[in-house]
């Protein structure tokens, strides 16, 4: 009498159910990492913000790559929204920036006399920074 071939399906099977389960731990592991890097780098902005030359801006725009930067329209702690110029960066829209020395004047691209200049950030920060810290 012959016996019923079960043993490869339940091997398949559970093969299958292994590699799900390691793929979810991996993943679940690698997420809670980048939430406390994330955590971690967000502190950082915030304590750095409160020195007099730097500040975290919001991304609300990220409009133009350019060779030597990237023009935005960025959001202050305030509210306030302001057209800028940031040298040597490339970002996108959502994101947060932590500058420091940044300045107004006048932006001969759009005739706007309040545009923010400013080099080299120094973090760029994903959108979902503000919900690691919380």
């Amino acid at each position: 009498m012959a016996m019923p071939r079960v043993a490869p399906a339940l091997l398949a099977v559970c093969l299958i159910a292994t590699v799900v389960v390691l793929f979810v731990v991996i993943r679940v592991n690698a997420l809670r990492r980048r939430d406390a890097r994330l955590f971690e780098s967000w502190g950082w902005a915030l304590e750095a913000q409160t020195r007099a030359d730097v500040r975290i801006a919001h991304v609300v725009n990220s409009y133009q790559r350019a060779r030597r930067g990237t023009k935005a329209v960025l959001e202050w702690p305030n509210g306030a929204r302001q057209d800028a110029w940031v040298e040597g960066a490339w970002f996108g829209t959502g994101c947060y920036l932590v500058v420091r020395h940044s300045f107004s004047a006048y932006g001969p691209h759009n005739r706007n006399p309040n545009v923010c200049y400013t080099g080299h950030p120094m973090m760029v920060l994903p959108h979902d920074a503000p919900q690691a810290w919380q």
